[in-house]
């Protein structure tokens, strides 16, 4: 058991091979809002927003008002951009 102390102020029990599914979201999160203060209505660029940081970063940044432009390498993960309401190019 891994004992974290993560960006919500409280600590958190996981097991380490669940850590996958926490990571991203925590990424995102410490990206967007801490260090670039993603505000309503602007528009980003998400690099790469088919992978696990990616989506996560996709999922804040549309849930918060803001417009999404996504890049992917496949088409499948094109595929899920559009399922996540991006823009892809």
């Amino acid at each position: 058991i891994l004992y974290i102390t993560m960006i919500f102020s409280y600590s958190l029990t996981i097991r380490p091979d669940s850590a996958c599914l926490w990571i991203p979201y925590a990424t995102a999160y410490h990206a967007l809002f801490q260090r670039a203060h993603l505000s309503p209505r602007e528009t980003i660029l998400v690099h790469g927003a088919s992978g696990g940081v990616g989506i996560a970063t996709v999922q804040f940044a549309r849930a918060h008002g803001a417009q999404v432009i996504g890049t992917a390498g496949t088409d499948e993960g094109l595929k899920l951009l559009i399922k996540q309401g991006t823009i892809i190019y």
